[in-house]
């Protein structure tokens, strides 16, 4: 607020020369408009001598600031009316507007008692001689505040002015001037105003342009880049200046993947998170999202307009979603299909063991046996290699040899790794068992003998050489390719799951690029060697061959391996009674049939309510059942049998096919667990041990 009382000033006699002060006042160029608002009411007080000037300005929501203001004297007049902004803007019309008592009076009754009226009449008793003039100030016919002139009781100055012939209607006039005077100042203001405003949003536009994440691009009519946003250099790998003024569809790994996105352009006005490859600089693929606006005249695109954002990361996270998901269904096909497959191996492997075993036949005759039995333990290796890889059973360790489970491994692949025209080196060095997984072991060394044959496929010269020997009182296994190599920016990522530079994964058209990858091999591998306690080392360079190093630690083994015939005799068991139950007819024959020829007394059943019938007749000394079985689960049989009241408790030993049998919680129920297909021979020592617990083994 700005208080001005200034006597020096001509006399309001002279009313030419106070036009003149009050017109100069008008022109006056004074930027900080309440500076000039003050200094023209000054002016206007000093030339009508009211006793208060103030100017109400009108703000956006309609009420009323004093703005600027005058007084006669300094200091505030106990008798002087405080206008509240809510009562002047009742007086702030379009037209001068003298109020009095008179009137204050008239709106309190058209109001039905306002308050703030009230209040005001109630002082206005006091002093009814007091007058109050509005004068509004116009922008053409916008109302943007109002001149208040206060006039006293008893101020004879203002009513000498009036009677020279000075008109207090000529406010009126000034504050039309007025009006336009602050118009043109707010204009020039607002000008000086919008272009700040603008250089701002072009600076904060141009920082969001530059900072962009996404890339930001615009199309002519013929695909040609117009604009582009500095993220494109990261995104393609090219300067800014190479980008503009090149054709968009050069950025599109084939003729397939540049007609399925003009297709997409002509058929639509707008894309909404459409997916495509595209190729940056090195070669390199990726996928994309594409959001765009596109223009059209007469059906003709004459600008596309749009963001890409590179979605590599995300489409990769799908697609390991989708393979986990796969491989989960795939271990739970697994489970059932190894358990079926496990009973039908069982009867194949038991009775090619009962022909080898049988007496009498022919040489070449125990030749076909003997060929039947090598298949079904192969058999039973490779479906325990599924179970693995699918991640569904747990690794089992026992006594074995690592030069033993790489020769093995080698018969398996050698004759698809000969095919390809790869020369198979090996240097096998005998070393000292160890307590491993053997199965799970010869998964690794497969994993491994497979990608080195993929790594060979374009090569002329194609070799792979595989040694076994001891290091640092360590046994290790140690494959070697003159392959692709791994390139260096892959090597932290080859044990990673899912990681694969396989198939469509492959960067550029190596050899990995014809065949087919899961990411899963190496990962596997690595999580099976460090349950091992082990170590997996690659060293590679990229298009000069790989080198895989697994190392086993030598762990103290309890028992040699028995080196005896292949069939030993066992103890007479013809005073032991057996209880078979299982669901497989072949099975329940096979096991008849065999212990029956060693002089067991054999009872079967095939489920377990028949066998529990059987229980409650007959005293039994030992039961084989399975746990998967239809009408009652080999679990809940167990349990039954725990219920039923003996002198002496028959016991069970479990032979089953299903891979998380240790899930079952009947280890305290039972004597044993034999997984299927089991050797004949080991089953038999199994029943002789438990014969022992029972007496009956004579």
């Amino acid at each position: 607020m700005s208080y001005i009382n200034d006597n020096s000033f001509p006399d309001s006699s002279n009313r030419a020369e106070i036009h003149y002060s009050i017109w100069k006042a008008l022109h006056q160029e004074i930027e900080d408009e309440q500076i000039y608002l003050s200094n023209f009411l000054r002016v206007l007080g000093k030339s009508f001598k009211p006793d208060r000037i103030i100017f109400w300005q009108l703000q956006d929501d309609f009420s009323m600031d004093n703005f600027a203001e005058w007084r006669k004297e300094e200091g505030k007049s106990k008798s002087w009316i405080t206008m509240p902004s809510k009562i002047v803007r009742k007086f702030a019309d379009n037209q001068f507007l003298k109020v009095d008592f008179e009137l204050i009076n008239k709106m309190l009754n058209e109001t039905n008692g306002y308050e703030p009226l009230k209040e005001i009449r109630d002082r206005w008793k006091k002093n009814q001689g007091r007058v109050l003039y509005f004068s509004p100030v116009l922008y053409g016919f916008r109302n943007i505040g109002t001149i208040m002139i206060q006039v006293e009781e008893g101020n004879t100055e203002f009513v000498n002015c009036q009677s020279s012939g000075l008109e207090l209607s000529c406010v009126e006039n000034y504050t039309k001037i007025l009006g336009m005077r602050l118009l043109n100042k707010r204009r020039k203001t607002d000008q000086l105003d919008f272009e700040d405003s603008i250089f701002d949003k072009q600076e904060n536009y141009q920082n969001i342009f530059a900072n962009l994440h996404d890339t930001y691009f615009r199309l002519d009519g013929e695909f040609i880049l117009a604009l582009i946003s500095p993220s494109a250099e990261t995104l393609f790998g090219h300067q800014l200046n190479i980008l503009l003024k090149r054709s968009f569809l050069s950025f599109f790994p084939s003729d397939k993947v540049k007609n399925k996105f003009v297709e997409e352009i002509n058929r639509k006005n707008q894309l909404n998170e459409f997916e495509i490859k595209m190729e940056k600089n090195d070669g390199k693929k990726m996928y994309v999202s594409i959001n765009a606006n596109i223009t059209k005249e007469k059906g003709k695109i004459v600008k596309v307009e749009g963001i890409i954002r590179d979605i590599t990361r995300r489409k990769m996270l799908e697609e390991q979603l989708i393979r986990a998901e796969r491989m989960a269904a795939v271990g739970t096909l697994a489970g059932g299909v190894a358990h079926e497959f496990n009973n039908i191996n069982l009867a194949i492997l038991g009775y090619a063991e009962l022909g080898i075993y049988k007496k009498g036949d022919d040489k070449e005759t125990a030749t076909y046996f003997e060929t039947i039995r090598r298949s079904a333990l192969r058999a039973k290796n490779i479906t325990s290699n599924l179970l693995t890889f699918s991640k569904t059973k747990k690794g089992r360790p026992g006594v074995g040899n690592i030069t033993g489970v790489v020769k093995d491994t080698v018969k398996m692949i050698s004759h698809e790794i000969n095919s390809q025209g790869i020369d198979l080196m090996t240097i096998f060095k005998e070393v000292p068992d160890t307590i491993m997984d053997s199965n799970q072991i010869g998964q690794v060394i497969l994993n491994m003998l497979i990608n080195a044959q993929h790594a060979l496929i374009d090569n002329k010269e194609k070799i792979i050489k595989i040694e076994t020997g001891v290091e640092d009182d360590q046994c290790f296994f140690r494959i070697t390719d003159n392959g692709i190599g791994i390139p260096a920016d892959n090597m932290k990522q080859v044990f990673s799951p899912f990681f694969t530079t396989k198939g469509e994964h492959s960067e550029s058209k190596t050899a990995f690029s014809k065949v087919k990858g899961t990411g899963l091999g190496l990962s596997v591998s690595h999580t099976i060697i460090s349950n091992h306690k082990g170590t997996i080392d690659v060293d590679s360079k990229d298009e000069e061959g790989t080198v895989f190093t697994v190392k086993l630690p030598l762990l103290p083994v309890e028992e040699k391996r028995m080196k005896s015939s292949q069939f030993q005799v066992v103890s007479d068991l013809s005073n032991l009674s057996v209880l078979v139950v299982d669901d497989e007819m072949d099975l329940l024959s096979l096991m008849e049939n065999y212990l029956v020829s060693f002089g067991c007394k054999v009872t079967v059943a095939t489920n377990g309510y028949k066998a529990l019938e059987k229980l409650k007749k007959e005293r039994f000394d030992l039961i084989l059942v399975d746990l998967q079985m239809p009408i009652m689960s080999g679990s809940r049989f167990i349990k039954k049998v725990s219920e039923i009241e003996k002198e002496v408790e028959p016991v069970i030993i479990v032979m089953t096919g299903k891979i998380d049998a240790d899930n079952e919680n009947i280890h305290d129920k039972v004597y044993k667990i034999v997984s299927k297909p089991f050797k004949l021979q080991h089953m038999l020592k199994i029943i002789e041990e438990a014969a022992m617990k029972t007496g009956k083994n004579t």
